[in-house]
């Protein structure tokens, strides 16, 4: 690999560059891709986390509220989401950052390039689950807080205005949130790309 592609990549992270070989910039360059994949863990391990106390903060309502048969459904259904959601992701984060680790530096990048590419085109599905789940997740803490039946909530049209009021706020602040992610991580991925086409201009 020639130096100045190296250094290219590595965009001067050492003040001695130039002074160090070829070998000692390839190692520097497998610490920046990890560098790179920590800053994607970071992400998953944020959604990792909220999905599985939103599943603790569900199951523990449903619980308390047993009595309450409409109330029990809506978590039951809500856990079963969430659920799906909190095992999706960590198998993802276990496929993209633990597997493969045995391999060479540009088919590792080519796999977690790949990996990262099809989670990127999961978003539209995400954002439409997430959407349908904001009511009944408002709900659930709700009727939880106010100590009322499930059935008298969402029947009572006095909590309407403040149910649509939920929605569409929480509509928008979830495509900004997703939209933030996918945008940090298509840097991400773009960093990842640039890696590798500097390692295949070498072959």
């Amino acid at each position: 690999m020639k130096r100045d592609n190296l250094q290219d990549i590595w965009h001067k992270g050492s003040s001695n560059i130039e002074a160090q070989s070829s070998e000692d910039l390839k190692k520097l360059l497998e610490k920046k891709v990890v560098k790179v994949m920590r800053k994607h863990s970071f992400i998953d391990y944020i959604s990792i986390s909220v999905g599985i106390t939103l599943f603790v903060l569900l199951v523990y309502a449903g619980i308390k509220r047993a009595n309450d048969t409409y109330y029990l459904i809506n978590n039951i259904v809500l856990c079963f989401v969430v659920a799906v959601f909190v095992v999706s992701g960590i198998r993802s984060h276990y496929k993209i950052n633990y597997n493969t680790m045995s391999l060479p530096l540009r088919d590792w990048l080519r796999y977690r390039i790949n990996e990262i590419s099809k989670s990127q085109k999961m978003y539209p599905v995400r954002y439409f689950f997430a959407i349908l789940m904001i009511l009944p997740c408002y709900l659930s803490f709700f009727v939880y807080s106010i100590n009322r039946s499930f059935l008298d909530v969402v029947t009572n049209q006095a909590f309407f205005p403040a149910f649509l009021i939920v929605f569409i706020s929480g509509s928008f602040s979830s495509l900004l949130a997703m939209r933030n992610i996918s945008l940090y991580k298509k840097k991400i991925l773009k960093s990842l790309k640039k890696m590798y086409d500097q390692l295949c201009e070498q072959d």
